[in-house]
């Protein structure tokens, strides 16, 4: 689910705050459905998206850096958490961009 499409009904999620990080979004997405919420996708393109040379989405040894210090600092996964979802993290993207 790209973090660009998502909507939230906060009548059932509550209030709640991005915190000033690196991945901002992607940091929120994570505390909603840490707190039980549910994300759902839909089968079917919502938007188009452009990465341009030197964007943060460009570069993505420094984008995994970011997702990497993200599991283990602000979520505080464990070593052996954070590698299980950092290789889920690294299938899905080349599954992603293979098609690029």
């Amino acid at each position: 689910i790209a973090t660009s499409t998502v909507l939230i009904d906060r009548m059932k999620v509550g209030d709640f705050r991005m915190r000033k990080t690196f991945y901002d979004d992607f940091d929120c997405w994570l505390n909603i459905l840490k707190s039980g919420h549910r994300a759902v996708g839909l089968p079917e393109s919502l938007m188009h998206y452009r990465v341009m040379n030197g964007s943060v989405s460009r570069n993505k040894k420094k984008s995994a850096m970011h997702v990497w210090q993200a599991y283990r600092h602000l979520e505080k996964l464990s070593l052996a958490s954070s590698l299980w979802y950092f290789a889920h993290y690294l299938a899905n993207g080349i599954l992603k961009y293979r098609k690029f």
